[in-house]
């Protein structure tokens, strides 16, 4: 089951469950009880200082969510998931992955994340003024690549998306198992979200590395994890049990898996799916709901939102057509 919010009654939803019991750093940390009519888990928010701010995320779902977003104004935004799987409109990214987001507009769509599944995931929310205040060379310029990032208010946002390098995991693993408490705690994490933000900001601004050197045998197990996908595209594996059976790990299963076909594994297994729809009501024997079963999607809506943007038509209107085509060739042939 799929649960449908609007972007207000999300955050409303969590606001209802503020945990009864304040920690000891309740001066600048927030916790959420995660809602239990969808999972269970905690959400932390820890401002470290005027501009920069700290999200801790971990949590189980029970059912999947589609949260409907407007255009909103959206600021800096360093986001590192540790696990699991998120979607945006025909974006996915997952256990592994980085989302640089930069300041400006952040475009309307559906945010889901798929059930059931854990959660972890680590947010720095950074204010322009305080990357400026960084970001100057010795001569008080900033780059163009920093520019773009901080942004312009009224202009669509910047979205870099990725694998995580090892250092970047490794602050993270440190970050998110601080040996310390109190005050002390706070200085700690704020020296390592500053180093993950650096850290970040120096890959992206590179240009990308060339291609991975892939092994003949890499390629070809490669090639075994897309066929998995196809073959079990209603109920895919989740990536670490995909490269797991293809005896890569995920990083390399990632990076390969793009060098090789040019896009993400869950990407590459989105349009799949939306292709085999495509052909199911070409048929004309399932009806647009046992279609988007037969292919993997539990949200109708969503999913007529997702072939809508790829085909030009919702998937109803798309099965009337080929029914009429099909029923005028019918009318043809007995002539």
């Amino acid at each position: 089951m799929t649960i449908h919010l609007s972007q207000q009654a999300y955050w409303e939803l969590l606001a209802s469950e503020i945990a009864n019991q304040t920690p000891p750093s309740a001066a600048f940390e927030q916790r959420w009880e995660f809602p239990q009519a969808i999972g269970a888990g905690q959400l932390r928010e820890i401002s470290l200082r005027d501009g920069l701010t700290l999200e801790l995320s971990d949590y189980e779902l029970k059912d999947a969510i589609a949260i409907t977003l407007p255009d909103r104004p959206h600021g800096l935004e360093f986001s590192f998931c540790l696990e699991g799987e998120y979607g945006y409109n025909d974006d996915r990214w997952g256990t592994g992955d980085f989302s640089l987001c930069g300041a400006g507009v952040a475009l309307a769509g559906v945010a889901q994340q798929p059930a059931p599944q854990t959660l972890k995931n680590v947010t720095i929310h950074l204010e322009p003024a305080f990357l400026e205040t960084y970001g100057l060379d010795g001569e008080g310029q900033m780059s163009p690549w920093l520019k773009a990032l901080i942004g312009d208010e009224n202009q669509p946002q910047a979205i870099h998306r990725g694998a995580m390098t090892t250092a970047m995991a490794e602050a993270l693993r440190q970050l998110w198992q601080s040996p310390h408490g109190g005050g002390l705690q706070r200085l700690y994490l704020e020296s390592k979200a500053l180093e993950l933000v650096a850290l970040l900001i120096e890959h992206t601004a590179q240009p990308p590395p060339p291609g991975p050197i892939l092994k003949p045998d890499d390629v070809q197990r490669i090639h075994q994890a897309r066929a998995i996908l196809m073959a079990e595209a209603a109920d895919p594996p989740s990536l670490l049990e995909l490269a797991r059976r293809v005896g890569l790990n995920d990083y390399a299963l990632k990076r390969g898996f793009r060098h090789v076909f040019g896009t993400t594994a869950f990407g590459f297994l989105h349009q799949y799916r939306l292709d085999q729809a495509r052909q199911l009501l070409d048929q004309g024997d399932l009806n647009v709901s046992e279609v988007a079963r037969a292919v993997g999607f539990t949200d109708r809506s969503y999913f007529a939102t997702a072939f809508r943007k790829k085909f030009g038509l919702n998937p109803r209107a798309y099965l009337r057509s080929q029914r009429q085509l099909f029923s005028a060739q019918l009318t043809k042939n007995s002539g």
